[in-house]
């Protein structure tokens, strides 16, 4: 199982809470840049901290980030090609660590957006997780902001109408 969670604009406590909800154990941020502008406990240099001092651990997976430098990865737009950057050796070794990971501890992918439809942690990341093997639609879990579950498997139906949220 592995979850995603989007930070939005929660304050501390609230984050925390959500994190407690679900039970998790390490916060995998797949975030290009790790900072915020308008709430510093999402700031890399804060975010370790904050979770250390309630027993939870932190892993910066920036190689899973939806922002490449590289601009062989932009499309000719020059926005993110998502196709290309999961292409990437990077890439790979970023989602099997993430895979290490969620064996091993109860796991969220963290990134700012709140909504799973349009942000990267779901676009790029897990859905090259389900490429790889389909039968992760049904063991990843998106942590929405008012700490219901939404299942990818819900998520990859185009009929449903309204999304599934437990």
């Amino acid at each position: 199982m592995l979850f995603t969670l989007g930070h939005s604009n929660h304050n501390a406590e609230k984050f925390l809470s959500l994190l407690r909800t679900h039970e998790i154990n390490l916060v995998a941020d797949v975030r290009s840049q790790p900072v915020s502008r308008f709430s510093p406990h999402f700031r890399k240099a804060n975010l370790g901290p904050l979770l250390s001092g309630h027993g939870i651990g932190y892993l910066w997976l920036d190689s899973l980030g939806g922002r490449p430098k590289n601009p062989e990865l932009l499309d000719e737009s020059g926005r993110p090609d998502y196709a290309k950057m999961a292409q990437t050796e990077g890439f790979q070794r970023g989602l099997e660590r993430l895979l290490q990971e969620s064996e091993k501890q109860r796991t969220t992918i963290l990134c700012s957006e709140e909504d799973p439809n349009h942000c990267h942690r779901r676009l790029l990341v897990v859905r090259a997780l389900c490429e790889r093997n389909p039968e992760y639609a049904e063991e990843v879990w998106h942590i929405r902001k008012d700490g219901k579950l939404q299942s990818e498997s819900e998520l990859m139906r185009p009929q449903a109408s309204q999304p599934g949220l437990i």
